[in-house]
Protein backbone atom coordinates (compact mmCIF):
# COMPACT_ATOMS: atom_id res chain seq x y z
CA UNK A 1 0.00 0.00 0.00
CA UNK A 2 1.31 3.34 -0.92
CA UNK A 3 1.39 6.07 1.85
CA UNK A 4 -0.92 8.98 0.95
CA UNK A 5 0.46 11.90 2.15
CA UNK A 6 -1.70 15.14 1.62
CA UNK A 7 -5.12 14.89 -1.21
CA UNK A 8 -8.00 16.89 -2.44
CA UNK A 9 -10.03 16.76 -5.39
CA UNK A 10 -7.34 18.23 -7.59
CA UNK A 11 -3.96 16.42 -6.75
CA UNK A 12 -2.36 13.82 -4.01
CA UNK A 13 0.75 13.86 -2.20
CA UNK A 14 2.31 10.39 -1.71
CA UNK A 15 5.46 8.82 -0.17
CA UNK A 16 7.21 7.20 -3.30
CA UNK A 17 8.48 3.98 -1.84
CA UNK A 18 11.61 2.60 -3.49
CA UNK A 19 11.69 0.41 -6.50
CA UNK A 20 8.61 2.05 -7.87
CA UNK A 21 8.96 3.87 -11.33
CA UNK A 22 7.17 7.46 -11.46
CA UNK A 23 7.04 6.76 -15.77
CA UNK A 24 3.64 4.87 -16.70
CA UNK A 25 4.61 2.07 -18.71
CA UNK A 26 2.97 -1.78 -19.30
CA UNK A 27 4.63 -3.04 -16.16
CA UNK A 28 1.62 -2.19 -13.52
CA UNK A 29 3.55 -4.05 -10.25
CA UNK A 30 6.33 -1.50 -10.56
CA UNK A 31 4.68 1.98 -12.12
CA UNK A 32 3.29 3.88 -9.35
CA UNK A 33 0.79 5.89 -11.38
CA UNK A 34 -0.80 2.32 -12.14
CA UNK A 35 -0.52 0.84 -8.75
CA UNK A 36 -1.84 4.11 -7.09
CA UNK A 37 -4.65 4.13 -9.48
CA UNK A 38 -6.06 0.43 -8.57
CA UNK A 39 -5.55 1.90 -4.91
CA UNK A 40 -8.15 4.18 -5.80
CA UNK A 41 -10.50 2.22 -7.31
CA UNK A 42 -10.01 -0.59 -4.69
CA UNK A 43 -10.85 2.23 -1.64
CA UNK A 44 -14.54 3.33 -3.52
CA UNK A 45 -12.49 6.02 -5.83
CA UNK A 46 -13.96 6.27 -9.60
CA UNK A 47 -11.08 5.12 -11.78
CA UNK A 48 -8.85 8.63 -12.41
CA UNK A 49 -5.24 8.94 -14.57
CA UNK A 50 -2.94 10.53 -12.61
CA UNK A 51 0.28 12.37 -14.02
CA UNK A 52 3.66 12.99 -11.81
CA UNK A 53 4.73 16.33 -11.71
CA UNK A 54 8.44 15.39 -11.34
CA UNK A 55 10.42 12.07 -11.71
CA UNK A 56 12.70 10.43 -9.14
CA UNK A 57 14.54 7.47 -9.43
CA UNK A 58 13.39 4.28 -8.95
CA UNK A 59 15.56 3.61 -6.22
CA UNK A 60 14.84 6.59 -4.72
CA UNK A 61 11.68 7.20 -1.79
CA UNK A 62 10.09 10.45 -0.78
CA UNK A 63 7.59 12.33 -1.83
CA UNK A 64 5.95 12.64 -4.69
CA UNK A 65 3.68 15.45 -5.97
CA UNK A 66 0.67 13.89 -8.82
CA UNK A 67 -2.04 15.68 -9.97
CA UNK A 68 -5.46 14.03 -10.69
CA UNK A 69 -6.48 15.59 -13.61
CA UNK A 70 -4.82 16.95 -16.86
CA UNK A 71 -5.38 20.65 -15.97
CA UNK A 72 -4.21 20.06 -12.22
CA UNK A 73 -1.02 18.90 -14.34
CA UNK A 74 -0.04 21.72 -16.07
CA UNK A 75 -0.80 24.23 -13.77
CA UNK A 76 1.67 21.81 -11.27
CA UNK A 77 4.11 21.33 -14.06
CA UNK A 78 4.10 25.51 -14.40
CA UNK A 79 4.88 25.47 -11.13
CA UNK A 80 7.85 23.65 -11.35
CA UNK A 81 9.07 25.42 -14.38
CA UNK A 82 9.09 28.36 -12.70
CA UNK A 83 11.21 27.70 -9.53
CA UNK A 84 7.74 27.55 -7.36
CA UNK A 85 7.40 24.18 -6.24
CA UNK A 86 10.46 23.91 -3.51
CA UNK A 87 11.78 20.45 -3.12
CA UNK A 88 14.38 18.93 -0.24
CA UNK A 89 16.27 16.50 -0.26
CA UNK A 90 18.25 14.43 2.46
CA UNK A 91 21.22 11.90 1.87
CA UNK A 92 23.72 9.64 3.54
CA UNK A 93 26.81 10.14 1.41
CA UNK A 94 30.05 8.30 2.36
CA UNK A 95 32.96 10.00 4.15
CA UNK A 96 32.91 13.86 5.51
CA UNK A 97 31.74 16.23 3.41
CA UNK A 98 33.80 19.36 2.89
CA UNK A 99 32.88 22.14 3.56
CA UNK A 100 29.80 21.82 5.59
CA UNK A 101 27.96 24.19 3.04
CA UNK A 102 28.44 24.34 -0.44
CA UNK A 103 27.26 24.63 -4.02
CA UNK A 104 28.22 22.33 -6.31
CA UNK A 105 27.94 23.43 -10.24
CA UNK A 106 28.87 21.02 -13.11
CA UNK A 107 28.30 19.71 -16.78
CA UNK A 108 26.80 16.14 -16.97
CA UNK A 109 25.92 13.97 -20.08
CA UNK A 110 24.03 10.92 -19.60
CA UNK A 111 24.57 7.53 -21.44
CA UNK A 112 20.47 6.56 -22.32
CA UNK A 113 21.95 3.01 -22.82
CA UNK A 114 23.66 2.52 -20.25
CA UNK A 115 21.26 4.34 -17.88
CA UNK A 116 24.44 6.16 -16.18
CA UNK A 117 25.68 9.86 -15.91
CA UNK A 118 28.71 11.43 -15.67
CA UNK A 119 30.50 14.47 -14.94
CA UNK A 120 32.22 15.94 -18.58
CA UNK A 121 34.67 19.33 -18.58
CA UNK A 122 33.52 20.29 -21.47
CA UNK A 123 30.34 21.22 -23.38
CA UNK A 124 28.97 19.48 -26.63
CA UNK A 125 25.67 17.66 -27.94
CA UNK A 126 23.78 16.16 -24.73
CA UNK A 127 25.94 17.60 -22.32
CA UNK A 128 24.06 19.79 -19.79
CA UNK A 129 24.59 22.33 -16.55
CA UNK A 130 23.86 21.00 -13.09
CA UNK A 131 23.60 22.65 -9.93
CA UNK A 132 23.04 22.05 -6.22
CA UNK A 133 23.13 23.61 -2.96
CA UNK A 134 24.19 20.94 0.36
CA UNK A 135 24.18 21.77 3.82
CA UNK A 136 26.08 18.91 6.23
CA UNK A 137 23.89 18.68 8.97
CA UNK A 138 26.03 15.66 11.23
CA UNK A 139 28.52 12.71 10.40
CA UNK A 140 28.16 9.45 12.16
CA UNK A 141 29.96 6.13 11.26
CA UNK A 142 31.88 7.89 8.69
CA UNK A 143 29.08 9.43 7.02
CA UNK A 144 27.55 12.47 6.51
CA UNK A 145 23.93 13.64 6.45
CA UNK A 146 23.13 16.05 3.86
CA UNK A 147 20.47 18.36 3.19
CA UNK A 148 20.26 19.27 -0.92
CA UNK A 149 18.41 21.65 -2.79
CA UNK A 150 18.57 21.31 -6.79
CA UNK A 151 18.59 24.29 -8.94
CA UNK A 152 18.40 21.61 -11.94
CA UNK A 153 16.84 18.39 -12.51
CA UNK A 154 19.25 15.99 -14.30
CA UNK A 155 18.96 12.02 -14.40
CA UNK A 156 20.99 10.83 -11.34
CA UNK A 157 22.32 14.45 -10.51
CA UNK A 158 22.91 14.27 -6.78
CA UNK A 159 24.16 10.64 -7.17
CA UNK A 160 26.57 11.65 -9.85
CA UNK A 161 27.93 15.07 -8.05
CA UNK A 162 28.68 13.42 -4.74
CA UNK A 163 30.06 10.71 -6.47
CA UNK A 164 32.27 12.78 -8.34
CA UNK A 165 34.02 13.97 -5.44
CA UNK A 166 34.49 10.97 -4.06
CA UNK A 167 31.48 10.86 -1.81
CA UNK A 168 28.80 8.45 -2.92
CA UNK A 169 25.46 8.36 -1.70
CA UNK A 170 25.48 5.15 0.56
CA UNK A 171 24.11 2.33 -1.20
CA UNK A 172 24.68 3.54 -4.67
CA UNK A 173 26.40 0.71 -6.10
CA UNK A 174 25.85 2.21 -9.89
CA UNK A 175 28.25 4.89 -8.44
CA UNK A 176 30.62 3.07 -6.56
CA UNK A 177 29.30 3.28 -2.87
CA UNK A 178 31.02 0.55 -0.97
CA UNK A 179 28.28 0.65 1.46
CA UNK A 180 25.58 -2.27 1.65
CA UNK A 181 21.87 -1.57 1.80
CA UNK A 182 19.29 0.60 -0.05
CA UNK A 183 20.20 3.58 -1.76
CA UNK A 184 20.26 6.41 1.39
CA UNK A 185 18.63 9.29 -0.65
CA UNK A 186 15.30 10.72 -0.17
CA UNK A 187 13.31 13.19 -1.15
CA UNK A 188 12.01 14.65 1.77
CA UNK A 189 10.24 17.65 1.24
CA UNK A 190 7.91 19.53 -1.12
CA UNK A 191 6.63 22.81 -0.66
CA UNK A 192 4.17 25.34 -2.73
CA UNK A 193 1.49 27.53 -2.70
CA UNK A 194 -1.52 25.74 -4.26
CA UNK A 195 -2.50 26.81 -7.75
CA UNK A 196 -6.42 26.81 -6.77
CA UNK A 197 -6.77 27.34 -3.51
CA UNK A 198 -3.78 29.76 -2.54
CA UNK A 199 -3.26 26.84 0.32
CA UNK A 200 0.31 26.69 1.21
CA UNK A 201 0.96 22.88 1.13
CA UNK A 202 4.10 21.36 2.90
CA UNK A 203 4.50 18.13 3.63
CA UNK A 204 7.73 15.73 4.74
CA UNK A 205 8.79 12.47 5.51
CA UNK A 206 11.74 11.24 7.42
CA UNK A 207 14.61 8.42 6.19
CA UNK A 208 16.12 5.92 8.77
CA UNK A 209 19.13 7.31 8.32
CA UNK A 210 17.75 10.57 10.33
CA UNK A 211 18.19 8.94 13.55
CA UNK A 212 21.75 9.86 14.20
CA UNK A 213 21.70 9.87 17.52
CA UNK A 214 23.14 13.83 17.45
CA UNK A 215 21.73 16.87 19.20
CA UNK A 216 22.69 19.22 16.36
CA UNK A 217 20.26 21.96 16.62
CA UNK A 218 19.91 21.97 12.29
CA UNK A 219 18.10 19.14 12.61
CA UNK A 220 14.86 19.40 11.60
CA UNK A 221 12.67 21.95 9.87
Amino acid sequence: MIHILWEDSGLLIVCKPSGTICERDESKSTSLPCLLEQELVRRGDKPVTLYPIYRLDKEVSGVLVLAKHAKMAGLLSALVAERRMNKTYLALAEGTVEPIADTLQDLLYHDAKRNKTYVVKRERRGVKPASLSYERLAVKDGCSVLRIELHTGRTHQIRVQLASRQHPVCGDRRYGSSRKGDLSLLCHRVAFVHPVTGEQVDVSVWPDFWETGTDDPAFGD
